[in-house]
């Protein structure tokens, strides 16, 4: 009885990894329910305008698709605050196509054109450049198609129901491809609103081909956290929403 206990509980191991859902996690060969603590994660979700982390010194802040502060969102960046000889529209304080804009300016004095949706962000050719008013190439890289990704690239998703419809954008903070297992972790707004590091929003999954292409998941990368931080991701966020990532060229 004792042998076959201890084989059934170590066939419980083996199976919990497979096993749990999006909306469960696996600790010490069992599945537990994600209700819990995904209550207790989203009563921490600060409000409007609070920073929430710092993407390679880019700061972040959360959005909670606040409806009490219409009249703020349009944000404008000031030559006192750029050093450029003009004013530079950024977006809706505080949403995801914000961040990425923002985190171009900062970091490469760039910014692409306005865009309804982030989804069409994808789309776009050219990025403006206010140091010389020049237009600079954009170059778009479809996920599952290329082993081309770097920092500082836009990864964009496409539109799906329930949980991206105007789809969404990040920003590539870093790149590990040659670890056991690979990642990207990425800055952001206006996904989770609560950052799993003061330094970037996620770790995202990469499946890498036998050809070494890369394809980004929409599923966090747990090595290193606490088992229940896979409650995070919703049952069904991880799938095909990816479309590819967007480089501005110089």
């Amino acid at each position: 009885m004792i042998f076959l206990l201890l084989t059934l509980s170590a066939g419980l191991q083996l199976d919990c990894k497979t096993e749990c859902d999006g909306d469960h996690y696996c600790y010490l060969g069992q599945c537990y329910s994600c209700f819990y603590f995904r209550k207790q994660w989203e009563a921490k979700i600060p409000d409007f305008g609070v920073l929430i982390g710092k993407g390679n010194e880019v700061p972040a802040y959360s959005c909670q698709n606040d409806t009490e502060h219409l009249d703020e969102l349009q944000h404008f960046l000031h030559p006192n605050e750029t050093g450029f000889n003009q004013t530079i529209y950024v977006g809706l304080k505080y949403q995801c196509v914000h961040y990425a804009r923002n985190y171009w300016i900062q970091k490469f004095g760039s910014a692409f054109p306005d865009v309804d949706t982030a989804d069409q962000i994808f789309n776009l050719t050219y990025a403006i450049d206010y140091g010389n008013g020049i237009y600079r190439n954009l170059t778009k890289f479809y996920n599952g198609m290329s082993n081309n990704i770097k920092a500082g690239d836009l990864l964009i998703w496409n539109k799906k129901q329930p949980y991206f419809p105007y789809g969404h954008v990040a920003v590539v903070l870093d790149v590990q491809l040659e670890v056991e297992i690979p990642f990207i972790t990425i800055g952001e707004q206006n996904y989770d609103d609560l950052w799993d590091s003061n330094y970037y929003a996620r770790k995202l999954k990469i499946s890498l081909s036998n050809f070494g292409l890369v394809y980004i998941i929409n599923e966090r990368e747990v090595n290193g956290l606490q088992p229940q931080e896979k409650c995070k991701d919703y049952n069904g966020s991880a799938d095909d929403v990816i479309i590819g990532w967007v480089r501005l060229n110089y």
